[in-house]
């Protein structure tokens, strides 16, 4: 800002004679310092970087917090293998850097990002199937009472899978999350990336009782046998129990 004389000459030479060369000369040196005011005031103002260029110093720094180097945002977003959009790991990213990672963080950041009601159930009992090697045998093998025996081939295990649980859903945010479908391949991603190799998990959807199809014999919709398909209606909201319950393994490693 210039002093009081000097800016009341510039108006007064702009108002009494149209002349504004003055104030032309005066903008030269003004405007270096303009710049460098406006360049400070961006430097903390992350998004009009990111506005500008779609990406920015302060963005990377959050993916990288997650875990997303060059090389890995060049595999999983430039080539567009992933359905997940790159700002969704920037958005939730003190979530994902806090460790140890915890149920609640989950289903906060999939209720939000879903829009639906999720809880997730931890030690989700499940039967595990034994390969034959791993079965008891009289006389031969894994026969040690209390040590390695075992009555049968499968067994009952707590501690390595948990379950997400939806709704009660509309039905069409019930279809929303059938095996095939968009959401369901970025639910899928997003609980893999967050509970990583460790664990398996279950998808568990439940429908609101009013919103449970009639079936009939030769309707045209999508009533799914094991899917979305009862002989009647239930008189309270479906239970995972008694939905579909999709197993998901983990098949490899992916970030």
């Amino acid at each position: 800002m210039l002093p009081r004389p000097y800016t009341e000459l510039l108006i007064d030479r702009h108002i009494q004679y149209r002349d504004d060369a003055a104030h032309a000369f005066l903008d030269i040196f003004s405007h270096r310092m303009t710049t460098l005011f406006y360049e400070a005031w961006q430097k903390y103002k992350f998004y009009i970087e990111y506005e500008r260029n779609g990406t920015s110093n302060f963005d990377r720094y959050l993916l990288n917090l997650v875990g997303f180097g060059p090389e890995a945002l060049k595999q999983k977003f430039d080539k567009g293998e992933s359905p997940l959009r790159r700002e969704l790991f920037s958005y939730f990213s003190g979530m994902f850097a806090q460790k140890p990672r915890n149920a609640l963080n989950l289903e906060v950041m999939l209720s939000f990002y879903f829009s639906l009601p999720f809880k997730i159930q931890q030690f989700a009992g499940r039967w595990l199937k034994l390969d034959s090697s791993q079965c008891t045998q009289l006389g031969r093998k894994n026969a040690v009472l209390g040590q390695s025996a075992v009555a049968g081939n499968r067994v009952w295990d707590y501690q390595s899978c948990v379950r997400i649980e939806l709704g009660p859903l509309e039905l069409a945010d019930y279809q929303r999350f059938q095996p095939g479908t968009e959401d369901y391949q970025k639910l899928v991603e997003l609980v893999r990336f967050y509970i990583g190799a460790e664990l398996d998990f279950q998808i568990a959807p439940k429908l609101k009782r009013e919103a449970v199809p009639v079936a009939r014999l030769g309707r045209q919709g999508n009533v799914s046998l094991g899917w979305l398909g009862w002989l009647k209606r239930p008189g309270v909201d479906v239970e995972p129990s008694r939905c579909a319950v999709f197993h998901i393994p983990f098949d490899g490693v992916s970030l």
